[in-house]
């Protein structure tokens, strides 16, 4: 354990103190020194009482391995825990080289009927803009798609999950933005009626997930059924793999 914890050490603690001893275990948020905000992993629903009581653990035979362990207070996981992060830096035998991956366009966006009007919208203006059909190369149809796309669709973020709606984006960062407040927050009244607000939107972004993984299930178990029909066996594996888990 290093000297840079916090709080009064509990019964729980010196236990969990006991078992890293026991085991060549090091506590990985007690080795650096940060302010206490960056330390403080949980806090109570109206924010009168905070502790640290989350660690990130690690065998003693790569401490030297942990760079940095710290609390990401803006990081709005739904929960009265703070998200940690600890920074790590290994050695690696071999190297290698990935084939990058072409960028795409959000394509999912043109199943609502607004977006996909702007979208032909934005195409005929470019192809106007063309003088003859001559102008019309292959080349200047790419250009034009791709100026389309990026205007009203824009790409693909490979980190969002696939089940997830853009409704359900927007109020996951409606609720980003209520518990930056909470954090902001020095009024023990104020943080308060934004804690409330926080729940709502919590339950809202909740029950918005579980409504988009249903659907999204309900989906693939449809398209798995057809492909059934058609005996493309390819889609019912794929369709099924994606849905382990989720029913």
């Amino acid at each position: 354990m290093g000297h840079h914890g916090i709080g009064m050490m509990t019964d729980n603690g010196e236990r969990l103190i006991n078992f890293c001893q026991e085991n060549d275990l090091v506590i990985g948020g007690t080795l650096f020194e940060h302010k206490d905000i960056h330390k403080l992993t949980w806090t109570s629903p109206y924010g009168r009482t905070q502790s640290q009581i989350d660690h990130i653990i690690i065998n003693g035979r790569w401490k030297h391995s942990l760079q940095d362990v710290r609390v990401m207070r803006n990081a709005d996981i739904g929960s009265d825990h703070f998200l940690m992060m600890a920074k790590v830096i290994l050695k690696l035998r071999k190297v290698r080289i990935g084939v990058s991956r072409s960028k795409r366009f959000d394509v999912d966006k043109l199943k609502n009927s607004k977006v996909k009007e702007e979208f032909s919208v934005a195409l005929r203006n470019r192809f106007s803009t063309l003088e003859d059909e001559t102008a019309l190369t292959i080349d200047n149809f790419n250009k034009a798609m791709k100026e389309a796309g990026e205007e009203v669709l824009g790409y693909r973020n490979n980190r969002k999950t696939e089940w997830i709606s853009e409704e359900t984006w927007t109020r996951i960062e409606e609720r980003r933005q209520i518990k930056k407040r909470l954090l902001d927050s020095n009024s023990p009244r104020l943080k308060d009626k934004i804690s409330k607000e926080y729940r709502g939107k919590d339950k809202e972004v909740k029950k918005s997930a579980r409504k988009d993984r249903r659907e999204y299930t309900e989906r693939l178990a449809k398209a798995a059924e057809v492909a059934a029909g058609k005996k493309d066996t390819k889609t019912v594996y794929q369709n099924t793999k994606k849905t382990e888990g989720r029913l």
